[in-house]
């Protein structure tokens, strides 16, 4: 009989670290489509010193192409968005949920039991891929 190892906290932050790290290097190296940039810009997010860090599926609801997720911004502040596209990809067609979440996540470095809070996670992975 085979036990599977538990992870720490340590271990647990870690992993959830990495996973985050890679999908906003994802989105950092190959971008969104214009209609999803323009749609922030208008909001006054750029999405270039912007972090998106949960990516949520399952968008597809007859139009081209659907983005969901939590995104960071440069100053710290988390909005949650749902977001179908045109076929063209340059315009938002609907707007499923498009709102500032900040005050819900967990920021804080230490928390029994599971270490790093979401946000305070979303927060190093900014920083990291910042360089500060």
């Amino acid at each position: 009989m085979t036990l599977s190892r538990q992870r720490n906290v340590q271990q647990q932050n870690e992993l959830s670290f990495d996973q985050m790290l890679g999908r906003a290097q994802h989105f950092r190296a190959y971008g969104v489509p214009v209609g999803v940039r323009n749609f922030l810009a208008k909001r006054g997010i750029t999405i270039d010193t912007s972090v998106i860090v949960q990516e949520s599926d399952g968008y597809m609801l007859g139009l081209a192409f659907g983005l969901g997720g939590i995104l960071l911004t440069k100053d710290q502040r988390f909005f949650s968005f749902e977001l179908e596209l045109n076929a063209a990809l340059t315009d938002v067609a609907i707007i499923y949920k498009f709102e500032d979440v900040t005050s819900q996540q967990n920021v804080s470095s230490s928390n029994k039991g599971i270490g790093k809070g979401f946000g305070a996670l979303a927060i190093d992975v900014l920083r990291a891929l910042d360089g500060s």
